[in-house]
């Protein structure tokens, strides 16, 4: 819902900025105790915990949330009441700034090996932060997480991360360098809308093909002159790809991960063909060089040879999978549905050689041009 409001506020013109602020309903997590200035709230488990705020006690004041720290360096482990818990998460809302009358002060923030996610809006307009470091297993990083962080220059995103959510970067617009993992599958909208001063953009992606939704992710970033830094044998794949293809720029000088999961990625899920048509169904692969069986469950409605190259045989449907020759490797599907060839109209095979093509039209141009030579 949040991000439809989000998409039909971005089309009548409303800062992107100012659409964090949308965001100030999502659920904030309680705090079950607080230790060192930091707050946590228990998870079901009963032996992780996610920070929740920074918080600082006074026996006369009460509890502040966000004091005076310029630096947050989150624990791996924390102990309370004789519990030792481990630290998995950063919570909703944990570092915003939207609920408070001014940016935090925190200008640097560690987050351990530990933590797998970052919650929704965790840092959101958190102005004053320029360096976040996160840990190598951190898998998730929750809508408009660091949305309106102006002044981070730089971002690496670990190898172990899996999704990117929607406006997560949004108007970062102090980020000039942004590094990004090996194992994204997926990128959601806006991510990067607004990082007008991005210089360069490490991709270390060997297939970037199923990674971004659409291509509202490099809003207002300066495509013309990022450069795109890509593993070395890939950019082909970054051209055809309509996401990425905005750079101008594009660079291999990456070394490409030879330890990344096998992934195969065909152009379509489907596809129609008529009788006698040839068709070549691309395939994307991670490695590049992987080795590749095609078969088709129908041959006698289309087959397909050993390059992708699918023959349309009979009126029917086929399922066309391509799949990794070593085991474990991943399996691709295309459904092939097979119609009649048109016939074309006898009206218009004007020569009567049984095909309607350039040579009828030129039939009949020279056929006027005889009449009127008359």
């Amino acid at each position: 819902m949040k991000f439809h409001l989000f998409n039909r506020l971005r089309h009548v013109g409303v800062s992107a900025l100012a659409l964090a602020l949308v965001m100030l309903a999502m659920p904030v997590s309680a705090t079950d105790f607080v230790v060192d200035g930091i707050a946590y709230v228990k998870h079901d488990d009963g032996t992780t915990v996610g920070v929740t705020s920074l918080e600082v006690e006074n026996e006369y004041l009460g509890t502040y949330i966000y004091p005076d720290l310029l630096e947050a360096n989150i624990p791996e482990t924390v102990t309370y009441n004789g519990a030792t818990y481990t630290v998995t998460a950063i919570e909703n809302d944990a570092f915003s700034s939207s609920m408070s009358a001014a940016p935090l002060p925190l200008k640097k923030v560690v987050i351990p090996n530990t933590v797998t996610t970052i919650g929704a809006a965790a840092f959101n307009l958190s102005q004053n932060i320029k360096s976040v470091t996160l840990g190598e297993n951190v898998q998730t990083i929750g809508a408009w997480a660091f949305s309106g962080c102006s002044s981070l220059e730089s971002i690496v995103l670990p190898d172990n991360l899996k999704s990117i959510d929607e406006g997560a970067f949004i108007d970062c617009s102090g980020l000039k360098t942004l590094t990004i993992g090996n194992k994204v599958e997926r990128i959601g909208s806006a991510v990067f809308m607004g990082c007008s001063k991005l210089e360069d953009i490490y991709c270390r992606l060997i297939s970037p093909m199923a990674t971004a939704t659409d291509d509202m992710i490099f809003d207002r970033v300066p495509v013309a002159t990022c450069t795109l830094h890509v593993p070395i044998g890939t950019k082909a794949l970054y051209q055809e790809c309509e996401i990425w293809s905005q750079f101008e720029n594009i660079v291999e000088d990456i070394e490409p991960d030879t330890e990344v999961d096998p992934w195969i990625l065909l152009a379509g899920p489907r596809l129609w063909l008529e009788v006698g048509q040839v068709f070549q169904l691309n395939a994307w692969t991670t490695p590049a060089d992987l080795q590749l069986d095609w078969t088709s469950s129908d041959e006698s409605v289309a087959t397909v040879d050993d390059q992708g190259v699918i023959t349309a045989v009979a009126p029917g449907v086929t399922i066309i999978t391509v799949a990794g020759r070593e085991t474990g490797t991943p399996t691709a599907t295309c459904e092939v549905t097979v119609k009649e060839a048109q016939k074309p109209n006898v009206a218009d095979d004007v020569n009567g050689d049984g095909v309607v093509d350039i040579a009828d039209v030129n039939h009949v141009i020279n056929t006027m041009l005889s009449k009127g030579s008359r």
